[in-house]
């Protein structure tokens, strides 16, 4: 891994974010991700603590198993409306995310999504949504009242396991 890199600009002949890319950059910051980029495989952010934003164009079609696992210092994550599928632990472990915004159009919430993201208090599960992984919401301590959309069909084991302060769930 490139332990100091900081700062990256991608150039306008990009397309793909290949697989543990930048994975364990620990000291990247700054990232460019142009228009063109349809597609940032697994892991390829995994592990970039000191990454606070990024901004996912919405070119991009496709964002793999664990693209942003373990970026301690993400905020706020938002998901482009080419997304469909949010994949299995794509935001797992990411302690100081505090909010995600998914838009209608999203059908699933992989399995471990957004595992252990201590911090997340508030996410809008889309009425598009239909299926919410195993354990999407681990020990997302601070994540209060949830409300399901009425179309929702599949809620997997501890889903909301370790959520201690959700205090209400409706379900329609």
């Amino acid at each position: 891994c490139c332990y100091a890199l900081k700062d990256v600009e991608l150039g306008e002949y990009c397309t793909t974010i290949d697989r543990r890319c930048f994975s364990d950059c620990k000291a990247l910051e700054n990232i460019i991700i142009p228009e063109n980029v349809t597609e940032i495989c697994d892991a390829a952010f995994q592990n970039c603590s000191s990454l606070k934003t990024i901004n996912i164009p919405e070119s991009v079609e496709s964002l793999g198993d664990h693209a942003l696992y373990g970026r301690s210092s993400l905020r706020t994550l938002s998901i482009p409306v080419s997304i469909s599928e949010v994949e299995d632990c794509l935001a797992s472990n990411c302690v100081s995310l505090t909010r995600v915004n998914l838009h209608n159009g999203i059908t699933s919430i992989g399995d471990g999504a957004f595992g252990n993201c201590s911090s997340l208090t508030t996410i809008n599960i889309p009425s598009s949504c239909k299926n919410i992984g195993e354990q999407a919401f681990f020990n997302c301590a601070r994540l209060g009242n949830i409300i399901l959309p009425s179309g929702i069909t599949v809620i997997k084991a501890g889903a909301f396991y370790q959520c201690s302060s959700i205090e209400h769930i409706t379900i329609p």
